[in-house]
């Protein structure tokens, strides 16, 4: 079970045999499920034209009645949440597991998500085909957080909606001549946030050697982006990786439109996951 940012549609997640919490977005009065079934193009032009925007993550009294609906057909739930600092999806499925019990169900906070839970759902089937336990399982999750490092490019801070936001991830502000970044102080899987810069060279070599220099970025990684739009820098980024580590394996999914709605259309997520070989 993951949260949308892993950004399969309904659809696909019921061919996978997965679960998808649904984000929440308000336009004015009206509400919308955003399990990645909706019409980005539509959400985002009728945003122009209206006040009240906002997104939440699903309610504990939801997400009790997800894990009862899937406890149906299923014995045990693994959820799989983006960090809890950035998101309220972590806290709501643990204070639901409590509710339904701990021995049925296990949530696990692995940081980022995007890339890094389609990723890990690969290493999960693997596991399931294996008849691995639940542990094995969860600590797959756990050591696959610390072997990424995932990076958050949104507008210049000045038009960022909310700096609480940005207080909320916990991480050290500070400014070069050209960029300003706010990067974590060692991995841990969160996202590290960078604000866009004409500069854009700046902000990629940047990236690449906050991930090079701590052993993550190699020839045999993969690199995930996701995005909406704004294929220009999503090319830059391509190609200035590839001039370092050209076998590296790229592959592009979707951004989540509830993370659209907080950190801009044109956002990127750049994440970098070093395979064991």
């Amino acid at each position: 079970m993951f949260d949308p940012t892993i950004g399969y549609s309904k659809e696909q997640a019921d061919k996978l045999g997965i679960e998808i919490t649904p984000f929440i977005i308000g336009i004015d009065d009206n509400l919308y499920i955003d399990d990645n079934s909706l019409d980005k193009d539509l959400i985002l032009n009728d945003i122009h034209s209206k006040k009240l925007v906002s997104w939440s993550q699903p309610n504990v009294s939801d997400t009790i009645g997800l894990f009862q609906e899937i406890l149906k057909s299923n014995d045990y739930i693994i959820y799989f949440t983006i960090a809890q600092s950035i998101s309220g999806t972590y806290n709501a499925g643990v204070l639901a597991a409590r509710e339904i019990g701990l021995n049925k169900v296990r949530v696990v906070d692995i940081k980022s998500g995007f890339g890094l839970s389609r990723y890990l759902l690969t290493k999960l089937k693997q596991l399931v085909q294996s008849n691995s336990s639940i542990q094995e399982m969860v600590d797959e999750a756990s050591s696959l957080v610390y072997s990424s490092a995932s990076y958050l490019i949104f507008n210049d801070l000045e038009s960022f909606s909310d700096f609480n936001t940005i207080n909320s991830i916990k991480k050290t502000l500070y400014q070069t001549s050209k960029t300003k970044f706010v990067l974590k102080m060692k991995t841990n899987g969160d996202l590290t946030c960078l604000s866009r810069s004409t500069n854009y060279e700046n902000l990629i070599n940047r990236m690449i050697l906050d991930a090079t220099n701590q052993d993550i970025l190699k020839e045999s990684s993969i690199m995930y982006l996701s995005y909406y739009q704004d294929n220009d820098l999503v090319n830059k980024i391509k190609d200035k990786v590839r001039i370092n580590y050209p076998n590296i394996k790229i592959e592009e999914l979707p951004f989540n439109l509830s993370f659209a709605l907080e950190y801009g259309s044109n956002a990127i997520v750049v994440q970098f996951i070093k395979e064991d070989k």
